[in-house]
């Protein structure tokens, strides 16, 4: 009977006081319609280039938080990519059902404050192995946007990187193929746990900082300020030659 009982203990999941998992993250777009060379040549130093994220978990609130990073890629001359710690930040809170996410646009620090978006995971049998731990994969439409994600209910959260949530257990990684308007595969994100520390003492706090949106205010935001860029950059002037 005592046998018994110890099974069903080490068949459980854990679930820890806080735990921190760093991330690798890469956007990867695609070049096949570019033309302009040196243009190509711009996009694929940006493709190259890996950014690390910490994602913190405690209870049901977690961060994902950028790192700062430098990239001095041999070949590029005097390319170098910088970032910082304070640039897009977000943190969830799944108990009440909402998250901010902290970043800047022209200079203006902004805070998006908005209620999580419920995401409708296929789980499948599907199985790998990451940083030692068992992986299974679910999918997810999203929009234009198809979705792989590698989750373990060996750590018991529903957390993941960036806005991924929902799943039963911790998202370790994530590939997101988006498609145009006709349905030509316009680029791809590349996340996956790289190290993952199961007693974590990091402190850390939420983003307070900025002018605070919806989603959808934030979206109306970002179209009404590409649409001054356009206006400021419209040739206007028509030279005609008699």
């Amino acid at each position: 009977m005592k046998s018994f009982y110890l099974i069903i203990l080490f068949n459980f999941s854990f679930t820890f006081g806080q735990i921190q998992v760093k991330y690798k993250q890469q956007t990867i777009e695609n070049l096949s319609d570019v033309k302009d060379i040196e243009l190509k040549q711009e996009f694929e130093l940006i493709n190259n280039h890996i950014t690390f994220y910490d994602l913190t978990i405690k209870d049901k609130e977690s961060i994902y938080q950028l790192k700062p990073t430098i990239n001095n890629k041999q070949g590029a001359s005097n390319f170098t990519i910088t970032s910082s710690e304070e640039e897009n930040v977000y943190y969830t809170n799944i108990t009440q059902g909402n998250y901010i996410f902290y970043t800047t646009y022209n200079d203006k620090k902004i805070l998006i404050k908005d209620q999580l978006e419920p995401l409708q995971w296929i789980l499948t049998k599907e199985e790998s192995s990451i940083l030692g731990f068992t992986a299974r994969k679910a999918t997810l439409k999203n929009g234009t946007t198809l979705i792989d994600a590698w989750y373990t209910p060996e750590l018991n959260y529903k957390n993941g990187p960036q806005n991924f949530w929902g799943l039963p257990g911790l998202i370790l990684k994530v590939e997101a193929n988006a498609f145009d308007s006709n349905g030509n595969l316009s680029n791809t994100m590349f996340i996956e746990a790289v190290e993952i520390n199961l007693k974590d003492k990091t402190k850390w706090k939420i983003p307070t900082k900025g002018e605070v949106m919806t989603k959808a205010e934030y979206k109306d935001y970002q179209d009404k300020q590409y649409q001054i860029y356009l206006e400021n950059n419209k040739n206007t002037i028509d030279l005609k030659i008699d």
